[in-house]
């Protein structure tokens, strides 16, 4: 008799996660469709999509943060490449 391996449930390290800051006048359901729709986010679907085999995990945060503060430096590089 055959027995069948249980999927791994990923534990919330492991998981990709999105928070979505509360924003007055804002329905979920807007605040959604305008994260899911911008840039960054669209961009971090596809990055993911990419590393999901790989055991990096991908955090955004920093680099989302320099391009803010003005350093454009990793996006002009990858912009150049």
């Amino acid at each position: 008799m055959a027995t069948s391996k249980k999927a791994k449930k990923p534990s919330n390290e492991e998981s990709p996660t999105l928070i979505i800051k509360n924003q007055k006048g804002k329905s979920e359901e807007r605040k959604l469709a305008e994260v899911l729709l911008s840039p960054t986010a669209l961009n971090a679907f596809t990055a993911e999509t990419f590393i999901a085999t790989s055991e990096r995990a991908l955090d955004l945060t920093e680099k989302t943060e320099k391009i803010i503060s003005g350093d454009l430096s990793e996006l002009e590089s990858t912009l150049t490449a």
